[in-house]
């Protein structure tokens, strides 16, 4: 049976894992995937990078995830944290030709290299906030973090991932995500203890 957009039925509701098996053999079907998940990998790629450079990594995101599908986990419900661990690698390689472009321009200028990722990050989360003195607080403290650390921070609090879809997307054990996760609340926790301890919980 069609949907009125010319789709079958059972492919609007099967869950990620089903569509990207479908899709092995439609490749048509994954036009689906992009559907379901593109706002939110747009929106997280926006608190790593610029506007500008979220959308083009929207796009190699997906043009990634479609290449890969083969080795998507046949048991897994829900493409996203797959998709994010993607747009974070793809994020990080971004910031590793900015660094390298930076840092020859130092060199040939005699300036002092700049650090441009985490300040852009620590600017992106600070933009949600609405308190000038909590945000003064958070960037301090976002600023403290390793960048391994921001990263699972940031899937946690303004994903919602939890530890084990955070280990899926970044290819890490959870044991990892759990240590650095500690680390990066109790640094936060440290300066925001005018905040609910609930507000980095997973």
């Amino acid at each position: 049976m069609e949907r009125p957009d010319g789709r079958d039925q059972h492919v609007g509701g099967s869950d990620d894992g089903e569509l990207i098996r479908l899709s092995l053999d439609d490749p048509s079907v994954f036009g689906e995937l992009f559907e379901r998940h593109a706002t939110k990998v747009q929106s997280y790629l926006r608190t790593r990078v610029p506007d500008v450079v979220a959308d083009d990594l929207l796009a190699q995101t997906f043009v990634t995830a479609f290449e890969r599908r083969d080795g998507f986990r046949a048991d897994a419900s829900s493409a996203l944290p797959w998709l994010l661990g993607i747009a974070t690698n793809l994020a990080r390689g971004h910031w590793r030709t900015e660094a390298r472009r930076t840092s020859l321009t130092a060199r040939l200028s005699g300036r002092r290299e700049v650090s441009l990722e985490g300040h852009y990050e620590i600017d992106a989360v600070l933009a949600r906030v609405d308190s000038p003195h909590t945000r003064a607080v958070i960037g301090e403290s976002l600023a403290r973090l390793r960048p391994a650390e921001r990263d699972v921070l940031m899937l946690s609090a303004w994903e919602g991932l939890k530890n084990p879809e955070i280990a899926e997307a970044l290819g890490i054990p959870v044991g990892t995500v759990k240590s650095r996760l500690s680390r990066a609340r109790a640094a936060v926790a440290t300066s925001l203890s005018d905040l609910t301890e609930g507000t980095w919980n997973a």
